[in-house]
């Protein structure tokens, strides 16, 4: 019994060398079939396709990388966020880039909430304010802005060419000689491109003959000195504000008066002598647009500009009443008030053409 259980205990033992021997030898064929494999799928890839192994040799390296998954829908809570934020967004820059060419463009543009024409804007960036002399160009700004009366200026700045064409380019002499036929065929015209309105259109030659008079009359009583620089009608305007420009501090544009002191009294001198749609409100119009009277915003580069341009001309000198360089309006100088001869109260029926 002991040599048979020690028999069958060596013989155990010497079968386990051969039990292992197989595993290695099963474990070997494995590796080897899958090598085998392997090199015939990267035979079949490379060397059968060609064109394809040279894709993924020339293909840069960023191309190779797997594209991420696409995502999916942006759910309709966050899309309405983020629409809100880009039109803000968008609106806000707008503004701003409004703003930028508000400032660009002249204080006026604020003012008039952006509703000006470049004709217009051209017109209050070289024209209004700046210094205008002569008779010829001072009768066509007061014919022109007694055209305007119950109108806007932006509707008769864009009909100046055709009133220059119809009045022959506002000759004093020519406008006199205009008769009434001339001014009916301008109401009856539809091609003139003027405002058809036979009471504006007759006052201008009808003014041509009152600046005529008022010529004549200066030549009389001044015979023996010489003639004003600009002329007679030029002298008998700027004579309202000393013979030189005013330059106003307005803080804002609601500050702009719509007549002065001063506009009354050329008014109800230019009325005394016959002239027509010559109110204190059309006046003062034509003083801030003839520079007689500066009205840009205080430190504003336009009212800047104009500054310089007043310092600049005859030494730097300006009228009474300009007020330490515009620190003063004219309201403030009480000076400027007394040196105008003393007015009685209107009547009903003056205060109710004033406005012509």
């Amino acid at each position: 019994l002991e040599r048979g259980e020690v028999g069958s205990s060596r013989s155990s033992e010497e079968r386990v060398p051969e039990n292992n021997s197989t595993l290695a030898a099963s474990v070997w064929c494995c590796t080897t079939s899958v090598l085998v494999l392997s090199l015939g799928t990267v035979r079949a890839f490379f060397v059968k396709s060609p064109p394809r192994l040279a894709q993924v040799l020339q293909r840069p390296a960023h191309l190779t990388t797997r594209a991420a998954p696409p995502r999916g829908p942006i759910p309709a809570k966050v899309g309405t966020a983020v629409k809100t934020m880009a039109a803000h967004e968008k609106k806000k820059k707008k503004s701003s880039d409004d703003d930028d060419a508000d400032q660009d463009e002249g204080w006026y543009v604020a003012a008039f909430g952006g509703k000006m024409s470049d004709e217009y804007k051209a017109y209050m960036a070289t024209e209004w304010g700046f210094e205008k002399r002569g008779d010829v160009p001072l009768f066509e700004k007061l014919c022109l802005e007694g055209q305007q009366a119950g109108l806007s200026w932006a509707t008769i700045l864009a009909k100046r060419a055709n009133y220059r064409r119809a009045f022959h380019g506002f000759d004093i002499e020519r406008c006199a000689a205009m008769t009434e036929a001339d001014v009916d065929a301008l109401v009856a015209s539809t091609d003139a491109g003027v405002i058809r309105h036979r009471g504006k259109l007759a006052s201008i030659p009808h003014n041509a003959r009152k600046v005529l008079e008022l010529t004549r009359e200066a030549q009389a009583e001044n015979a023996t000195s010489a003639a004003p620089e600009h002329g007679h009608f030029d002298a008998f305007l700027w004579s309202f504000v000393g013979g030189a420009p005013r330059l106003n501090a307005l803080a804002s544009f609601s500050a702009m008066p719509c007549q002065t002191d001063e506009s009354r009294a050329m008014a109800a001198a230019l009325k005394k002598r016959g002239f027509k749609f010559v109110g204190p409100t059309t006046c003062y119009a034509f003083m801030q647009s003839c520079g007689l009277v500066v009205d840009h915003l205080r430190d504003t580069p336009e009212w800047r500009a104009a500054r310089d341009r007043i310092h600049a001309r005859h030494g730097g000198t300006t009228s009474e009443g300009a007020a330490e360089e515009g620190k003063k309006t004219k309201a403030e100088t009480p000076a400027e008030e007394e040196e105008l001869p003393p007015r009685r109260a209107p009547s009903k029926k003056k205060r109710a053409g004033s406005s012509s």
